[in-house]
């Protein structure tokens, strides 16, 4: 008899347990298939040293965090900062250090610069794979968007899905991945991107 209550009680309780679980779950995911442009903003990324750049230390793939002790988000932020300066303390992050850099800013025609190329975001086109009607909720590509050279997921802070056309598919092989090219409208955002996750 004891036995039987036990069982009845880890029945009752598997069934409670897969209760609650689909209470949890959407009652439907929307499959979708379509192509769209994918904008991410994300790390201040070093791409490109140039020959005339003076900075001590910097390296491809560096995430620049501050300039002067100030935050910055965008290229843009970064030439700023450089409005007759002499001299400026970048703090860059590489593989979980936090570095602190002096550089000394180069007169060039269009006005002050670091002789570095950085990369404020990454676009692409990618694949919405579904989506969830009730919340308007999606997920697209599959895998997260990782920087060309290092292989390391970008950290994004924001970014959105925009309206493209596909001109061209590279078939894949094995041992290489297929390849989609394509004409992307920054003008028709259809969505916000929250995060880009494994």
């Amino acid at each position: 008899m004891k036995r039987a209550v036990e069982r009845i009680g880890i029945a009752f309780a598997v069934i409670v347990i897969f209760c609650v679980r689909a209470l949890a779950m959407p009652e439907t995911l929307v499959p979708v298939g379509r192509t769209v442009g994918i904008h991410l903003r994300g790390e201040l990324t070093v791409a490109a040293i140039g020959d005339d750049a003076e900075i001590r230390g910097l390296k491809i793939g560096d995430r620049i965090t501050a300039v002067n002790g100030s935050p910055v988000y965008s290229a843009e932020e970064v030439r700023m900062s450089l409005d007759n300066a002499k001299a400026i303390n970048i703090t860059v992050e590489r593989e979980g250090k936090t570095l602190e850099l002096s550089a000394r800013p180069v007169q060039r025609e269009e006005g002050l610069r670091l002789g570095i190329r950085v990369r404020d975001g990454i676009s692409g086109l990618g694949t919405v794979t579904f989506y969830d009607p009730q919340t308007g909720r999606f997920g697209a590509l599959g895998h997260g968007v990782s920087e060309p050279k290092t292989g390391r997921r970008i950290e994004t802070v924001g970014g959105s899905i925009s309206s493209c056309r596909v001109t061209d598919v590279a078939q894949g092989r094995s041992g290489a991945p297929g390849e989609l090219h394509g004409a992307v409208s920054e003008r028709t955002e259809i969505g916000a991107i929250e995060k880009n996750t494994a």
